[in-house]
């Protein structure tokens, strides 16, 4: 499956929804940031995020979530 970036959200802490992430890189592109993270399971996603979100660097844990709704299933 896959899941759009916009779609892709940070949560300050674990939760029932999330899964932890290490970020590979944070792309500043104005008015967001897009977030290179790599799952625990190895699978690696972009989440585009609001520039106000806070500051990532590259080896921070994250904790990302999104809607199951938001999954774009794939034969």
């Amino acid at each position: 499956f896959g899941v759009r970036p916009e779609a892709i959200r940070v949560a300050a802490s674990a939760n029932g929804k999330t899964r932890r992430a290490k970020v590979e890189s944070a792309m500043f592109l104005g008015n967001c940031v897009h977030l290179e993270a790599r799952l625990e399971s190895g699978h690696a996603l972009t989440a585009e995020i609001s520039r106000l979100n806070g500051s990532y660097n590259r080896g921070d844990e994250v904790h990302l979530w999104w809607e199951e709704r938001d999954e774009l299933r794939l034969p």
